[in-house]
């Protein structure tokens, strides 16, 4: 069995001519599934070959740098005349809202010559899809958690594990509060795409340790992030990813 990732959009939420928004391809042989969507990703994806190869997408929560360049993607999908239906996943707050929007953008089926249906379908936790050579399960991040603390309004964010048949692990954090929301997810040997600009990046390496981690590749780099050099070139399993960045696992 192949198995890459790479890195499409390793920014964070301000944008930056280095770093798309959010997103990461994980081919396992001849599937291709997306991880976020943020802006840049369609150009990745176009210059991979792999745009019409897409075969389902994951939305970890509704933050514009994590979903904006869904719609490029599905605008170029539509240019290349795909004709197979295509999943997306994503926070049932954010459903309604986006199948009202297709039309404005002029991407709803029939009225705008689109071949393929564009089926959203909402995350909760457990298992979202299971195709027999892997399985997605999606788990609660505590991203929102301020804000529920501050009596605000709810709103949903989720990680993403991706196990194989052979129970090869990548755990893929989306947004988050702190590393505790990821530890029930983490096996032995397993590969972790965590974000940076939240959790504090010790704790990230020492809990990896302690899991006996394969490896842990660190992305959504705003442009002020500061890299601690040492503690990166401490741990030769811990990786800095940048836009178009190939992992395999």
């Amino acid at each position: 069995m192949k198995k890459t990732i790479i890195t499409l959009g390793t920014g964070a939420g301000y944008a930056s001519p280095e770093r798309g928004g959010a997103a990461n391809l994980v081919l396992i042989d001849d599937q291709v599934i997306l991880l976020d969507c943020g802006e840049g990703a369609a150009g990745w994806i176009n210059k991979l070959k792999k745009t019409n190869a897409v075969s389902v997408i994951f939305i970890s929560h509704m933050h514009a740098d994590h979903i904006a360049g869904l719609f490029v993607l599905l605008q170029n999908m539509k240019i290349q005349k795909r004709n197979k239906p295509l999943e997306i996943f994503l926070p049932q707050t954010g459903i309604n809202d986006l199948e009202r929007f297709l039309p404005a953008v002029y991407l709803d089926a029939p009225n705008n010559d689109l071949l393929f249906t564009i089926r959203f379908k909402p995350v909760d936790v457990g298992t979202l899809y299971d195709n027999k050579l892997f399985k997605v399960n999606a788990w609660m991040s505590d991203h929102f958690v301020k804000d529920v603390i501050k009596n605000k309004e709810q709103r949903p964010a989720f990680g993403f594990t991706i196990v194989t048949f052979n129970n090869e692990y990548l755990i893929y954090s989306g947004d988050i509060a702190s590393i505790e929301c990821i530890i029930p997810e983490l096996q032995e040997n397993s590969i972790l795409i965590c974000e940076t600009t939240h959790p504090v990046l010790k704790d990230v390496i020492e809990i990896a340790k302690q899991k006996h981690l394969k490896s842990v590749v660190f992305t959504h780099i705003a442009p002020d992030f500061d890299l601690d050099e040492k503690l990166i070139n401490m741990n030769d399993f811990v990786f800095l990813a940048n836009d178009g960045q190939l992992y395999n696992w």
